[in-house]
């Protein structure tokens, strides 16, 4: 477990029931939001994934705790290159800044796997998402009607850091 000001940052093996349903929620009300239509179906299909996932030692599932309840997630690959598969966060803690902590606690991970840069997926729907990581120094490496790939440089997230003063 890694904590930081207000949040727990904890890597699982195994998800209960529970952790799944609280998780998949997460994403239902972002895909809600986002202008998706959800059902069942893909309920049971992103489970399914996850439990996949999970299992998989190339892959790591942090739950983000916040006062011991789940307020987000990350699904972090790690093979040839460090892809960050998904952050989904509550709406409840949207805007409280948690975004500074997932990337300071993702820069202090990479750093301890030799890392210098990070590649991840955007829905282009996600314009707050897109802002943030264009912001922190991500650039766009591809892209289609779905989602565009970025990439952010170790030093990019360095220096964003310093400049709020954030300590690694």
């Amino acid at each position: 477990m890694v904590s930081t000001e207000k949040y727990d940052f904890v890597k699982q093996d195994f998800l209960s029931t529970k952790q799944l349903n609280n998780c998949y929620q997460i994403v239902k009300d972002n895909m809600i939001k986002l202008g998706y239509s959800v059902n069942e179906q893909d309920k049971k299909t992103w489970t399914d994934n996850i439990r996949t996932i999970i299992k998989n030692n190339n892959n790591d599932f942090v739950i983000i705790y916040n006062n011991k309840k789940i307020c987000g997630f990350i699904i972090i690959e790690k093979n040839n290159q460090i892809f960050v598969n998904e952050i989904q966060f509550d709406n409840q803690v949207k805007k409280t800044r948690l975004i500074l902590q997932v990337i300071v606690y993702l820069y202090n991970h990479f750093s301890s796997i030799k890392c210098d840069e990070v590649f991840f997926n955007i829905n282009n729907k996600n314009v707050i998402s897109k802002k943030t990581f264009l912001h922190l120094g991500g650039k766009i490496l591809k892209s289609n009607d779905k989602s565009s790939k970025y990439v952010i440089k170790k030093q990019d997230v360095e220096k964003y850091l310093h400049s709020l003063k954030i300590k690694l």
